[in-house]
């Protein structure tokens, strides 16, 4: 579909009426299992991938048991149909995160991984031993056009920018969710989830994450590991205080206030800022995804606690 019926397309819409960005990543999500599939992705494409019963049944148990958990499936152009595959562990809690590497024979291999000792590690803020070091930042950017078709056509040429260098490791991925924000990607271990990118600003974004800084708060749709609420007042903390270092916030805490809700936001100092925001509806309406029907715009605002 060419450029001309653009206004079919979510991601225009929600540009057009400028939508915010801000805390609109999928939320409270620390816990990363990160397949190579090989097979056809469809709209719901773990769901419906094609995988040994064990082999999912593995998966499946591991996300009941850890809350947080997110199963995210990859490709690439060397992606095989069969035999070997990649796994990726990730966690991404903002005082300690880390990825792992497993490079298995097939699918069948999967349910051998450790992953409750490998969340175990993680919990006690230690360098899980399993696995392989991944020492350069894993990048997934969201190209599902099953899922919707904003997602291929914004985020397939930011795929393509970011797989000729050689100082990231990125995948295909599947549906992170705002697919109007497209194009979307995550990076890991640190769970940060941006929307928007375009391919012209690859070369920046791997700066700043290469450098443990946030990539343009235009386009960071917030940490993954926090909820709704943290991520604003996140994102309101780095727009007050201009600090764009990944570490500079080390934890947010959050509690229901009169009107929205109070959060305590933790620097590397050790400091605590106090910050209030509060989730507005607008007039406005839009398509969360194409074909969907309009649905209310929201936004995040930062009000003095005071009001609260």
């Amino acid at each position: 579909m060419g450029e001309s019926s653009g206004s079919a397309y979510c991601r225009v819409l929600s540009s057009t009426l400028g939508e915010s960005i801000v805390a609109s990543a999928a939320s409270d999500t620390w816990l990363w299992l990160v397949l190579e599939y090989g097979g056809p992705w469809a709209a719901k494409a773990y769901a419906q991938a094609v995988l040994p019963a064990e082999v999912r049944q593995a998966i499946d148990g591991w996300v009941e048991q850890f809350p947080g958990a997110r199963v995210q499936l990859i490709r690439r152009r060397d992606t095989p149909r069969d035999g070997a595959v990649h796994l990726y562990l990730g966690w991404s809690r903002p005082e300690h995160r880390v990825v792992r590497r497993f490079h298995l024979p097939g699918y069948d291999a999967v349910p051998s991984v450790d992953v409750p000792s490998f969340v175990a590690a993680a919990r006690r803020g230690e360098h899980p031993t399993m696995g392989e070091v991944v020492e350069r930042p894993v990048m997934l950017v969201c190209t599902n056009g099953r899922r919707d078709r904003c997602c291929a056509k914004w985020g397939v040429p930011v795929y393509r920018e970011l797989s000729r260098r050689d100082d990231v490791d990125v995948w295909q991925t599947t549906h992170l969710g705002g697919h109007r924000f497209a194009a979307t990607l995550l990076t890991l271990p640190d769970g940060l989830c941006y929307g928007r990118v375009e391919p012209g600003e690859v070369d920046e974004l791997v700066r700043a994450t290469r450098a443990g800084t946030i990539h343009r708060l235009d386009r960071f749709r917030g940490r993954t590991a926090l909820g709704s609420a943290a991520m604003a007042a996140e994102h309101f903390f780095r727009e007050q205080t201009g600090r764009m270092q990944i570490d500079a916030v080390q934890g947010v805490q959050t509690e229901p206030s009169s009107h929205g809700s109070l959060a305590r936001v933790r620097d590397d100092a050790g400091l605590e800022h106090r910050i209030a925001v509060v989730r507005e509806t607008l007039a406005e309406s839009a398509a969360p995804s194409c074909c969907k029907p309009p649905e209310p715009l929201t936004r995040w605002l930062r009000v003095t606690p005071e009001h609260h």
